[in-house]
């Protein structure tokens, strides 16, 4: 009878460990997310920035003339 209690009591009081596991762990990543990956509106524009520029000619052909 008294070890489930005394092993709910020792887990309530021992997230003295746990818990500064848990705040080193957890707000890392969501305080600086991947700097490496580009944010949905970066990679929007670059995405669009491509077609006005020194290569404008080269690309298309004839699939592109026949969408125009």
């Amino acid at each position: 009878m008294v070890d489930p209690l005394a092993a709910l009591t020792w887990n309530v009081a021992d997230p003295a460990p746990k818990l500064p596991v848990n705040k080193v762990i957890v707000p890392a990543p969501h305080r600086r997310p991947r700097p490496c990956a580009p944010t949905g509106g970066q990679l929007g524009a670059r995405r669009r920035r491509r077609r006005r520029g020194r290569h404008r000619r080269r690309g298309g052909g004839a699939a592109q003339k026949a969408h125009s």
